[in-house]
């Protein structure tokens, strides 16, 4: 008569490889949550704009809203969590091009009006929790001006795109800003 040993486990431990996959499966799935689900949605008509910056990754969208304003939406992924930026509305059509960082400051640049001034702006500055644009982007063209990239080289912050005149003076779809104006 062989005595065979059963051994039976306890109700409160789970085998060491299923609670190792159940980890792994756990913060595989929270990673993907912060990257895909806070706050960015699934149901975005347009696609956002990404930029790593400074360390972090950033990015900006818009969201349409049921009057003449779409709303874009600003976000910053720490590596751990998307936090959420101020927002700020332009109006229907326009778009987010590019990101950059400044002297501290976040830009939005792109073919947009902001709806709090109605002018041909396409370059916003995150000031503190309020978004305002820089200057005007005259509108002398057949197409309306856009700001396509941003760059930031030798303490200016480059500015390229479909324009023709910033503020009121000449430029040939290239500028700089230094901090409190654009040169050639």
């Amino acid at each position: 008569n062989a005595v065979h040993m059963v051994r039976k486990k306890s109700a409160g431990r789970k085998p060491v490889r299923k609670v190792g996959l159940f980890i792994l499966t756990s913060v595989l799935s929270a990673g993907l949550n912060a990257q895909l689900g806070i706050p960015l949605r699934l149901d975005l008509e347009n696609s956002p704009v990404t930029r790593v910056l400074d360390g972090a990754m950033y990015a900006a969208w818009t969201a349409p809203l049921n009057d003449s304003t779409d709303l874009v939406q600003v976000g910053k992924y720490d590596g751990r969590i998307w936090n959420n930026l101020p927002s700020f509305r332009i109006l229907k059509g326009g778009q987010v091009h590019d990101l950059a960082i400044y002297k501290g400051k976040l830009f939005a640049a792109g073919g947009f009006v902001l709806a709090s001034d109605r002018r041909h702006t396409c370059l916003a500055l995150l000031n503190g929790r309020v978004w305002a644009g820089l200057a005007p982007f005259s509108h002398t063209q057949p197409e309306p001006p856009a700001i396509h990239s941003l760059a930031v080289f030798e303490e200016k912050l480059f500015i390229g795109g479909r324009f023709t005149q910033v503020a009121g003076s000449e430029f040939n779809h290239l500028t700089t800003f230094n901090g409190t104006g654009f040169a050639r």
